[in-house]
């Protein structure tokens, strides 16, 4: 009987130890949107030299995946195997093998903060991040391929596959958005060529391009030919506006039709 009981305490007590050990990986898979500096220190984000690999820009993310996975954007876009340690510090390895580690400086419900770096504290705010497939994760790999820095001046046909798969974004942002019943969505700030209203949308001017925008291109003849390829793509759609209140279906209709007639053949 004793040694029953001494079993039992010892499933007990390792239970408890597994569950301790699992319940901060459980609070920190989310996905987690930047929303501010906490430092204070305004632009000036690094004391001493910063690592451009870190500094966010407004729609800067961190997808952390269940399976070890994690998806990022901070000045690019990133991904790889991420890792708790001591349940302090987050490590990120991307698929380059590239390490960075962030300081845990706060994890309370929904806010997460990180500091790569002494002196630095970003705010992150958190969200279900539990997907069918990546497909339907407009923050995975696959939706976020235009938003990867090129490395090598790129073919037409390059370039177009780059504008193809941020058309693609656009329709599961929306799609995400719409299963989410969010009431809000965030569309300005994003790093984009198209400037979203209520009721439609427009691209930018050429030279009003999000600076975050243009320096995915390899040089500014790139970024160029792909604004003019977007904008005679755009033009020369015909597109069927659709009759709704809903403008989570509106703009996921019309990204549907133009990716549809100008990226599927």
């Amino acid at each position: 009987m004793r040694s029953l009981k001494n079993g039992l305490l010892l499933l007990i007590t390792i239970g408890v130890i597994v569950a301790s050990c699992s319940l901060p990986k459980k609070r920190i898979c989310k996905l987690w949107t930047y929303t501010y500096d906490a430092s204070g220190s305004g632009t000036v984000l690094f004391k001493g030299k910063p690592d451009s690999s870190f500094i966010p820009v407004p729609s800067s993310f961190i997808d952390i995946q269940e399976d070890g996975n994690y998806a990022a954007y901070f000045s690019s876009f990133d991904n790889g195997k991420w890792s708790l340690i001591n349940g302090k510090e987050l490590k990120l390895v991307n698929s380059a093998g590239k390490e960075q580690v962030f300081v845990i400086t706060k994890q309370e419900n929904d806010v997460l903060g990180l500091s790569p770096q002494t002196g630095v504290d970003y705010t992150f705010s958190g969200m279900d991040n539990h997907f069918a497939d990546a497909g339907s994760n407009p923050y995975s790999k696959e939706n976020n391929l235009w938003l990867v820095k090129a490395s090598h001046k790129e073919s037409d046909e390059e370039l177009k596959a780059r504008l193809c798969n941020h058309l693609q974004f656009w329709e599961v942002y929306f799609k995400w958005a719409r299963k989410q019943k969010l009431t809000t969505l965030t569309v300005r700030g994003l790093t984009t060529p198209i400037k979203m209203y209520g009721n439609g949308f427009a691209l930018y001017a050429y030279n009003e391009l999000p600076k975050t925008w243009t320096s995915l291109f390899y040089d500014s003849e790139d970024a160029e030919k792909a604004y003019n390829k977007l904008n005679d793509l755009i033009r020369s759609s015909n597109l069927n506006w659709p009759n709704t209140q809903n403008r989570f279906d509106m703009f996921i209709s019309i990204f549907q039709q133009l990716h549809k007639q100008n990226c599927s053949r």
